[in-house]
């Protein structure tokens, strides 16, 4: 399929079935199973943390890097030079550390709606794949999880560290 029919063209009427796929090399082909999102949980105390620095930095909000390890999140990493402000929070990603466990960050906001803005939603687009938000009142049941493209994610909230 070429550039113009990517844009232009209607897709077909109806889409192919994997069912009906013909096997490869004698292998069948059948439903797909639905992939596990690469980060699929947080732990407890981190929502605490989160919490207790959106509380402590109230009214303004704060940032800070998400660290997870076998598809839970464990760690908040605190980005040198991070301003936070009344309706913002500037990170610069330029002083993360190397790092391929970051998967994203974590920001408060002083209004109770954990609802991401337009300028979140294009900083979802740069860096990382889970985003939080934490909302007044910065409580456990105060955060959602968002995806790159600002769709919200469901995040198990887990006791036990990844071992």
């Amino acid at each position: 399929m070429g550039l113009f029919d990517r844009f232009f063209r209607k897709p077909p009427a109806e889409p192919t079935k994997v069912d009906a796929l013909v096997p490869a090399k004698g292998r069948e082909i059948g439903p797909v199973a639905p992939r596990r999102r690469k980060v699929h949980s947080i732990h407890r105390e981190v929502v605490d943390v989160m919490a207790q620095m959106g509380r402590a930095n109230h009214p303004r909000e704060y940032g800070a890097a998400l660290r997870a390890e076998k598809g839970v999140i464990t760690e908040l990493v605190l980005v040198p030079g991070t301003i936070g402000g009344g309706s913002h929070t500037f990170m610069n990603t330029w002083h993360l550390p190397v790092d391929p466990s970051l998967v994203g960050t974590v920001h408060s906001h002083p209004s109770p709606y954990p609802i991401p803005s337009d300028a979140d939603r294009q900083f979802f687009s740069h860096f990382g794949h889970t985003h939080l938000i934490i909302a007044y009142p910065y409580n456990a049941y105060s955060w959602r999880a968002y995806d790159l493209t600002a769709e919200p994610v469901k995040l198990e909230v887990v006791d036990q560290w990844p071992s």
